[in-house]
C-alpha cells in the first residue's frame, strides 16, 4: 500500500504540474469554446455546477445559427444587437424559444432546414435544457424526425473536430504463483479526429501511444512508444428500405464493447449495425450485429444483440457471439437483466459457451453493483463499482477488467472500481481485483490506479 500511495502521488504531481495553466484558462470568464470542447459539458449537472456552467459564455458558434432562425421568425424578431455576448443559460433560453416556435410554427421553409440549424443549439444546451424544463420534448423533437438531409454531427462539414486523452497508469499484482508477481507503470495518449463527410457520414479516427515505464514491457520494440493509428472507420445513420428505418452504421477498424465488456472490449475491423426499427418514438427495442476480425485479425466474430426496455427501470439483454477461437469455434450466449434507480445500477448476468473448459463447464455469471454515476467533464461526479465474477474459460474472448483474468483458465472473484473527477476533464480511479483461477486455484490480487486527463 505504501508503494500504491507513494506512486499515487508522483502521478497527480505528474500530471498536475503542467495542466496547471491549463486548468486556469479554462476557469476563465473570456474563454470561447468551440463545439466540440462545449459538448462535453452538456451531459449532466447539479447544483453548483449547474450554476457555473450557466455563467459561462455560449460558444461563438451559435450567433449564426441564431441570428437565421431569427430571420426566419423563431425568435420573434430579436434585434440582432441583442445576439452578442450571450452566456450559456441565455443562450438556452432563446433555444427553447426557437424549440417552441418550431413546434407551432407554419412557416413556408422547409422544417428540415430549420432543423438542421436548430439541432445542433439543442444539443449543445441540452443540459441547461434540462433545467428549464424543455429538454425532453426537445429531444423528441429532434429524435422523430424521418429525414436523413439533417447534419446531426454539430461540426461544420470538412471540418476536423480533434480531441483526446493522456492516462498515466500503475498496476500492482500479488499471487501465490511467482509469475504473477510483476508490477507495471506506463503512460497512454489518444488522440482521435473526427470529420463528417456530408450529413450522414463521418470520419472516425485514433491514434495510440503507449509507453512502458517499467522493466516489465508488455509491448515489443516496435510498438512501445511509437504512434499507431488503431481506428479509422465511416459512422452514419443511413435510411434503408421502403420503411426508410434508420440503421445506426460503423464500417471499418473501429472498436466492441460487448456484453457490458464481459465478452469483448477490443478492437473490431468490420461492420456493426444497429437500429430501434421504423418507429422513430420507440426505443423498446434495440436490434445490433456486427460481423468482423478480432485480436490482431487473427480471428473472425460474427454477434447479435438484442435490448428491450421492460419498463422505465428495468431493461433486458439476450446475445449471440460466434468466434474462431484460432481454430476452435466457440459460440457464446448471454442474458442480463439490469435495473436502474437514478444512478443506482444493479445487474445479473448468466453466459454460457458451446466450447467447455478441462473441468466440463462452460457456463458463467456477473453481479453488477454501481452507485453514483461519474462524468469526467464535472467536478466532483463519482461512481464506486461492484462486481462479483464467475466465467468459465470460454465464456470470454477479451474482458474489459484491469486485472489479470486474460492470463487465466477462466476465474471467480470479485472487482471494486472507483472513479472520480477531481478536476473538470481530470479523472482518478482505483481498482482492486481478488481472482482464483478456475483450473489451477492461483489467487491473483490486482491493485489498478489511473488519473487521465481529456482535451
Amino acid at each position: 500500500m505504501k508503494v500504491f500511495l507513494t506512486s499515487l502521488f508522483a502521478c497527480t504531481f505528474f500530471i498536475f504540474t503542467p495542466l496547471a495553466p491549463v486548468l486556469a484558462q479554462e476557469n476563465s470568464a473570456s474563454m470561447d469554446r468551440s463545439p466540440s470542447i462545449s459538448k462535453k459539458y452538456s451531459d449532466g449537472a447539479t447544483g453548483t455546477e449547474l450554476l457555473e456552467l450557466y455563467k459561462r459564455p455560449a460558444p461563438s458558434w451559435v450567433y449564426d445559427n441564431f441570428k437565421k432562425l431569427n430571420e426566419a421568425g423563431y425568435l420573434s424578431g430579436i434585434p440582432y444587437n441583442d445576439l452578442t455576448h450571450l452566456d450559456r443559460q441565455e443562450a438556452a433560453i432563446l433555444t427553447m424559444r426557437a424549440h417552441n416556435n418550431y413546434s407551432i410554427l407554419n412557416t413556408n421553409i422547409s422544417n428540415n432546414v430549420i432543423l438542421a440549424i436548430l439541432q445542433p443549439l439543442l444539443k449543445e444546451f441540452h443540459l441547461e435544457l434540462d433545467a428549464l424544463g424543455d429538454s425532453q420534448s426537445a429531444q423528441n423533437e429532434v429524435k422523430s424526425t424521418k429525414t436523413s438531409t439533417v447534419n446531426i454531427w454539430n461540426i461544420p462539414k470538412g471540418k476536423w473536430d480533434v480531441y483526446g486523452e493522456i492516462r498515466y497508469s500503475q498496476m500492482l499484482n500479488s499471487s501465490n504463483n511467482d509469475r504473477y508477481n510483476w508490477n507495471d507503470q506506463r503512460i497512454r495518449a489518444r488522440i482521435y479526429g473526427d470529420k463528417p463527410l456530408d450529413d450522414i457520414w463521418m470520419l472516425r479516427t485514433m491514434a495510440e501511444t503507449d509507453k512502458s515505464l517499467s522493466s516489465h514491457n508488455f509491448y515489443n520494440k516496435s510498438y512501445d512508444g511509437h504512434v499507431k493509428l488503431k481506428r479509422v472507420y465511416l459512422k452514419g445513420t443511413p435510411y434503408i428500405g421502403k420503411a426508410h428505418i434508420p440503421v445506426n452504421t460503423e464500417l471499418g477498424w473501429t472498436s466492441a464493447y460487448l456484453s457490458e465488456g464481459n465478452v469483448l472490449d477490443s478492437s473490431f475491423h468490420g461492420i456493426k449495425l444497429s437500429t430501434n426499427g421504423n418507429n422513430y418514438d420507440d426505443n423498446t427495442w434495440l436490434y445490433s450485429m456486427g460481423y468482423g476480425k478480432i485480436n490482431n485479425d487473427d480471428n473472425n466474430l460474427f454477434y447479435g444483440e438484442l435490448f428491450y426496455n421492460a419498463s422505465t427501470n428495468i431493461v433486458l439483454n439476450s446475445n449471440f457471439y460466434s468466434w474462431d477461437n484460432y481454430g476452435k469455434k466457440d459460440n457464446i450466449y448471454s442474458a442480463s437483466v439490469n435495473y436502474y434507480i437514478k444512478n443506482t445500477n444493479l445487474g445479473f448476468m448468466f453466459l454460457n459457451a458451446s466450447e467447455k473448459d478441462a473441468n466440463n463447464n462452460g457456463t458463467g455469471y456477473v453481479f453488477t453493483i454501481r452507485l453514483g454515476k461519474n462524468k469526467s467533464s464535472i467536478l466532483g461526479t463519482h461512481e464506486l463499482t461492484f462486481k462479483y465474477y464467475d466465467m468459465a474459460q470460454y465464456t470470454y474472448i477479451n474482458h474489459t477488467m484491469s486485472g489479470l483474468c486474460g492470463y487465466m483458465n477462466g476465474f471467480n472473484g470479485y472487482g471494486i472500481n472507483f472513479y472520480y473527477t477531481i478536476f473538470p476533464h481530470v479523472k482518478l480511479g482505483i481498482e482492486y481485483y481478488d481472482l482464483k483461477d478456475k483450473l489451477t486455484n492461483d489467487n491473483i490480487r490486482t491493485l489498478w490506479n489511473e488519473i487521465t486527463y481529456e482535451f
